[in-house]
């Protein structure tokens, strides 16, 4: 799971790094070989299929400040990236319900944290994943970690207005997350499965891709155009703020 984000301006921000390298492989594909900056990187919570590549990335590109969504989270990974974040001295930061990243000030594009809340308290490091809404003009996107159904309403209680153009499922699309409430009140016009071909989890749930199937034919649109899934191969928009567009 790596979500890439440039704006107009040239500022970039990753979201999660995938399980390994193969971050890097897609990085390359839409970065310049010069180009080693990369502004901000956040994971959205300590799990190796999100983290996984985040050494690779602090050691390969210049990043201005590194977000993680809990500093007390411990591994043997987590620790591998903390040496390096402390040998290259990059800024760190946690990022809570309310922080707000801008990306272009002259067109207005920025990042809301929406979860997690200081309010809420858990074990499950799923339950505390980030979730962020990239508002560009018209459009927006809601990102949700690997959030479960349980923290889609909470948000809902504390966002009941809250719309996503484009919805990344929460947890590679299994059947935890994406519930028929949190589904039909974001009304996406796409949503985009982040999960591994051949994973090992059998993501996405077939139950949640009939779910979505359905939701798209209630708005008399194809399924097939509108549910986008990284199994076959990066899923890219570009947007002007009044529309999102796919490109391959």
């Amino acid at each position: 799971d790596s979500t890439y984000i440039e704006a107009p301006n040239g500022n970039s921000f990753l979201i999660d790094s995938s399980a390994n390298e193969v971050v890097v492989r897609e990085l390359s594909k839409f970065l310049p070989y010069y180009d080693r900056t990369i502004d901000g990187h956040a994971t959205t919570h300590p799990d190796l299929d999100h983290i996984g590549g985040t050494p690779t990335i602090l050691s390969r590109y210049r990043i201005d400040e590194y977000f993680a969504y809990d500093k007390s989270a411990t591994s043997d990974l987590t620790r591998r990236i903390q040496t390096i974040l402390e040998s290259k001295n990059i800024p760190t930061d946690t990022l809570q319900a309310g922080d707000r990243i801008v990306l272009d000030h002259e067109k207005n594009i920025y990042m809301d944290v929406l979860w997690p809340t200081d309010k809420f308290k858990s074990d499950d490091k799923n339950d505390l994943s980030i979730i962020t809404h990239l508002v560009y003009g018209e459009i927006s996107f809601v990102m949700t970690g690997d959030a479960p159904t349980q923290v889609e309403g909470m948000l809902l209680r504390e966002f009941p207005d809250l719309r996503a153009t484009v919805l990344k499922l929460g947890h590679h699309g299994s059947k935890t997350s994406t519930s028929q409430n949190f589904l039909t009140k974001l009304n996406p016009d796409y949503v985009v499965i982040s999960a591994g071909i051949d994973n090992r989890y059998g993501h996405p749930s077939a139950e949640i891709v009939e779910r979505l199937e359905n939701f798209f034919r209630a708005k008399n649109q194809n399924p097939v155009t509108q549910i986008l899934k990284t199994t076959d191969g990066s899923v890219v928009f570009k947007s002007d703020g009044h529309a999102a567009w796919i490109i391959k």
